[in-house]
Order: C-alpha cells, then structure tokens, then sequence
C-alpha cells in the first residue's frame, strides 16, 4: 500500500497564505475541511461551492509521531489544542496587542507542550483600501515567526486562517518551545497583498510563559479500548465479510457533546492504487446503535492530528467524530468502502483565445473533448468572472466521468484561489473557479489539465464497541 501524504492535500483556497503550487487534484472535488469538522457524504464527490472557497483557507504541514506508537502516551485531550502526556503545559501570562498604522496584532493564546507549541492571534485594521492584487510580501515572509531568547526560530508546522468581518484570526503552530525559555518572541514581517506604504513595517512582541497544571485545564480523558474482536459475517454467498482484527477501536476521548473515536483498519492494497483517507476520516461508514439509530460521523477537528503515513501492515489509522444526544450501547462501525486514486496522469493542455480585453460575464463555449489518461474530459465553456480583489478570474463548466478526479491551471497567471460546484454524478455539469493575483490571463489562454483515477476497495469491514468507562 502507497502513502498518501498530507502535503498533496489543498482543499479550500483563499488570497491569504496560498501557494504557487495549485495541483488541487482530486482533493477539491472529493471533500472539504473545515476546522471543527466536516460531515462527509457518502459515495459523494463534492465541489467547494466558489463562495466558500475564498472564506476559509488552512494550509497544515503534519510532523507528528505515529498514532500507533504513542496511544498509551496520551493522558488527555485539550479542545483547540489536542492530545498531551502527563505533564505540565505552558500558557501565556496575559494577551498581548501591538498597533501600527492602524493595524492591531494581538496574541490572544499560547500553549506550549513537549510536543508543539500554539499562538492564536488576530488582526485587525485592515482595510479594502490597503489589498492589492500585486503586492505579495517581495523578500518578506508572510507567515509569523517565534523566536527563542537566543534568536533561534522555532520550526513552522501549520498554519490556520479564519477570517471574518473586521478581524482575520489565526492559529499558527510550531515546534515545541525549550523548557529553558519562559519569554518568547512573536513577530509578523510582511502582510500579503497590501499596499507597500500601508502594511505594517514589522510587528514584534514579547511574550511571557507561565506553568499551567493540567489540573487546572479542561481535559477530555483518553480512554483506551481494550481488544476486541469484530463481529464476523457472512453475506448471501455465504462468504465471510468481516473478520476479527480487521477492524479495532483503540481509544475514545468523551467530549462535553460527543466522542472522538480513533483507531485502525486493516485491507488489502489494490495494485497500482493510494489509499485516500484524509484526516483519517472514513467516508463510506455507518454507525448505529443497538437500537439501529443510524449516528453521523464528522471529521475530527484539525488539532487532532492523525498519521497518515504509518502505513505498515496495510493499516489505515482513521478518526471520527460523533456528536449525539444519546446514545443506546453498544455501537456497530460498518466501513463498506475505502477511497483510492492512481498515480497522476500526464497532464494536458488545451487552449481558448478569449481575446485581450475580456469582459465580466463574458462566456465561450467550447464542447470539446480532452483526454487526460484513460480519461476524456468534455470542456463546456469558459466564463470571465469578477467580484473584488479576491475572484478575479475564469470559471469553466466540464462534464467528467465520476472515476476521474481533476483540476485545472492557467498558464501566466498566478492563482490565488479556488473552488467550484457540482459533478455529484456522471453526466452533471461541473464549475470549477480559478482566481488569479495580479493580472488575469488574456488572449489565447493555456490550461493545464492534471488528474488522476479515482476507485475503491470493497468492504465491508465491521466493528462492535460497547460503552468506554471513563
């Protein structure tokens, strides 16, 4: 079995902290994240509607031991920040807010663990007036940077943007902070896409750390399930559908309005095919309790991080997240099915002249067949669309066949955004939106079309779990 790594997975795009890199293939039209947790359709493949898209964006690079060497380390789970061992926390002695040229930095939070630190902050002050489409931080760097007290930066891991109406709030994470430093830099260089002349010169605050014992956190407890054994089937055939170690629950961590589940799943690969579980969230699976209640599982949210990497034996480590008012004991979990994509296909390239003065609203049609693969992808039309400085591009409308995921770029142009609507089934036209910074491609456009072969391997795999004693 292939890994699937969490770097190939972009979902949601917006003008903020997005890479040059826009192979968004199949991922945008499979699924989307949200931070608290998304619920996933099954067998569904979905499209970010384009006015979601440029709303949320959160771009995470996971560098996290692996789930199944560490489960018996865990003591607790903290919402927002995540799991942690039996020790002693370190939190910010107060938030802390800086002003220049009417913008506000303030660090609202800081948590630091022996494994990740933190910083939750938010901006404020930032008009219309200061974005332009041009201005991309030239020899700065957007992302926030945390220094020790002998000027060592702390490793980059993630970064989460969420903006709203006159504030944009952030949650950065970083390497773990040395028990040696009690005071700690933070320190903002560059805002991307403002006017040079309006943007902040630098922000830097120093922030002071403080112990905070667990006990006076609130703390989900990790409950470690012990081995059981999956109820084994039989479907009309009289083969066997589940057998026992195929699927397990490892852990439960009891929420104030629900239940984190996480634990394994062993299948057989399929040649030439990746696994494609992001986040450990199993799409095609049923949960129901004694009583046949179906429950409906989300997505864990972002700060339980799951390794997707540690692949041996076959094993997929998933998590799901339930969240009901009741519960009758014990549950059954049925996945039925598992997600899998082909190695990328070549990509090709078509092209559409759209002439040099393109206008909002203005459509070509095209009714063109291009191959990609195996696959065709018929190209409707092209559309030039327009709303503010963060959609400023082209939509094209396809009709594909469902086992073929794919996206698109535009030669010459530097994307700064994305999403898109439709294609639930065969023959369903699809929109897929591309959002330029700078100045939007003209006259004879070059699009790139890159993709791979989405498939599945057949389940189902079934596990019963009786109520975790706290």
């Amino acid at each position: 079995m292939k890994k699937n790594k969490y770097s190939q997975i972009l979902d949601s795009l917006m003008d903020d902290q997005i890479p040059q890199d826009l192979n968004l293939a199949p991922k945008i039209h499979n699924r989307i994240q949200h931070q608290k947790g998304a619920v996933m359709s099954k067998r569904k493949r979905v499209l970010i509607p384009t006015t979601m898209a440029l709303v949320l964006v959160t771009i995470i690079t996971f560098t996290v031991p692996a789930v199944a060497e560490t489960i018996q380390r865990w003591i607790g789970y903290i919402p927002g920040f995540g799991l942690v061992h039996e020790d002693t926390l370190r939190t910010l002695v107060e938030p802390l807010d800086q002003t220049i040229h009417g913008v506000t930095l303030r660090v609202e939070e800081v948590t630091a663990s022996s494994d990740k630190t933190l910083v939750k902050y938010s901006l404020t002050g930032v008009e219309d007036s200061m974005r332009t489409p041009r201005e991309v931080c030239p020899g700065k760097n957007s992302n926030p940077v945390l220094r020790l007290s002998d000027g060592s930066q702390l490793q980059d891991i993630g970064l989460g943007t969420f903006p709203g109406i006159g504030i944009v709030q952030f949650e950065a994470t970083y390497s773990p902070i040395p028990l040696a430093d009690e005071t700690i830099t933070f320190s903002l260089e560059c805002l991307w896409q403002t006017e040079s002349g309006s943007s902040l010169a630098s922000f830097k605050i120093p922030l002071q750390l403080t112990d905070a014992p667990l006990a006076q956190l609130t703390i989900a407890p990790v409950v470690v399930i012990p081995t059981q054994a999956a109820p084994v089937a039989a479907d009309e055939s009289g083969e066997q559908i589940s057998t026992v170690g195929n699927m397990v629950v490892n852990q439960v961590i009891p929420l104030a309005d629900g239940y984190i589940l996480e634990g394994t799943l062993t299948v057989e690969p399929k040649s030439g095919m990746t696994v494609d579980v992001f986040n450990g969230f199993l799409e095609d699976v049923t949960i129901q309790d004694v009583n046949n209640n179906e429950l409906l599982p989300s997505m864990v949210p972002s700060d339980f991080m799951i390794e997707a990497d540690n692949m041996d034996d076959h094993q997929i480590h998933w998590a799901m997240q339930i969240n009901p008012t009741t519960i009758a004991w014990p549950l059954t979990i049925t996945v039925n099915s598992i997600p899998v994509i082909t190695e990328p296909y070549p990509a090709s390239t078509f092209q559409v002249d759209v002439g040099e003065n393109p206008q909002p609203g203005q459509e070509w049609v095209i009714e063109k067949d291009v191959p990609l693969g195996p696959k065709l992808v018929h190209v409707v039309s092209i559309k030039r669309v327009k709303g503010n400085v963060m959609m400023n591009g082209y939509e094209i409308t396809f009709i594909h066949d469902s086992s073929l995921g794919f996206s698109y770029n535009i030669a010459g142009g530097m994307a700064n955004g994305g999403g898109g609507q439709g294609g639930f089934a065969d023959g369903d036209p699809m929109t897929i939106v591309r959002s330029f910074s700078g100045d939007v491609p003209v006259g004879v456009l070059s699009v790139e079309l890159t993709g791979q072969g989405l498939d599945s391997i057949q389940g189902p795999w079934q596990v019963t779990l009786s109520e975790p004693m706290k």
